[in-house]
Order: C-alpha cells, then sequence, then structure tokens
C-alpha cells in the first residue's frame, strides 16, 4: 500500500563507460515499519455490521435494512488491517461497512472497518480481510503499543 519498510543505502562508482561498480550497500529496517505488516492472533469477537434483505409480499417486494452480528475469529492484525473468520455464512460485500468488537487483546472498544476482500476459497475460506477506519485517538495509540508488542513477539506476514 506505498508504505516503505526498508531503506537501501550504500556506494557505487563507474568502473566504465556505461557499467556501475556496488561497493557497500546498507539495508535499514525503518522505524515505524513493524506497525504496517499484518500479525498472527486468534481473538474471539463480534462483527456487527447492516444488511439488505428482500421480503416479498402481496403487494411487491420490499428491502429491508438489519443489523447483525455474528461471532468471528481474528486472525491476523495491524495498525491498518484486520483478518477475521466465521463459521456461518455470511456474504459481505467489499466496502461494507462493520464494527468489530474484541474479547481480548489490545483493550480496544469498538472498531470500525471497511470490507477490503472477502476470501471464500482455500485455507482461509469464508475469512475476511477489512481496512481499518478513523478512530479515537486513545484507541489508536493502545492498537499500535499492541502491534509494536507483537512485532517483538513474532515474524511478521506482509500485507
Amino acid at each position: 500500500e506505498g508504505a516503505e519498510v526498508h531503506r537501501f543505502t550504500g556506494e557505487v562508482y563507474f568502473s566504465s563507460a556505461g557499467r556501475l561498480r556496488l561497493v557497500e550497500v546498507k539495508d535499514e529496517l525503518l522505524p515505524d515499519a513493524a506497525l504496517v505488516f499484518l500479525y498472527h492472533v486468534n481473538f474471539s469477537g463480534v462483527v456487527q455490521t447492516t444488511v439488505q434483505t428482500e421480503h416479498r409480499g402481496l403487494f411487491g417486494k420490499k428491502t429491508l435494512e438489519e443489523v447483525v452480528e455474528f461471532p468471528v475469529t481474528l486472525r491476523a492484525l495491524s495498525t491498518r488491517e484486520v483478518l477475521f473468520n466465521t463459521e456461518l455464512s455470511v456474504e459481505l460485500d467489499p466496502e461494507q461497512p462493520v464494527m468489530l468488537s474484541l474479547n481480548q487483546g489490545p483493550g480496544l472498544g469498538r472498531l470500525p472497518m471497511v470490507v477490503k476482500q472477502a476470501i471464500i476459497f482455500g485455507q482461509e475460506a469464508n475469512s475476511y480481510r477489512c481496512r481499518l477506519l478513523t478512530m479515537d485517538p486513545a484507541d489508536r495509540q493502545r492498537l499500535e503499543d499492541f502491534v509494536r508488542q507483537l512485532s517483538f513477539a513474532e515474524v511478521p506476514r506482509s500485507l
């Protein structure tokens, strides 16, 4: 997503016309790079969203919006995204707003987010990758501190 996490510096010189010779390369992990990686977690929670249902009656069909809640397991977490899965057959659309409440973890209230990607098949079937939206500054700080702690304990999973 355009976040720079490494910086490479070094020395080169012209060894001949049209050729560069690489003398030294240094690789540096940038200070807040750990905040952009997804870290594996296993927290339970509840997702709340609004779904549209179509009801057919004698006088035609009517579309109603219902608020639904369903249990989820949070599988990965960063300061930008979360990955959760559910055992229920829930279909969420890209850019659909959802609200995640965690029972464990960084001690946050409700996390506002939108669905980025639905994963229907494979090992992570019934999973959703969501982008976090703007949240309370205190919650943002708690999340960043928690992700920093995770970064010391685990090898990250790239986004």
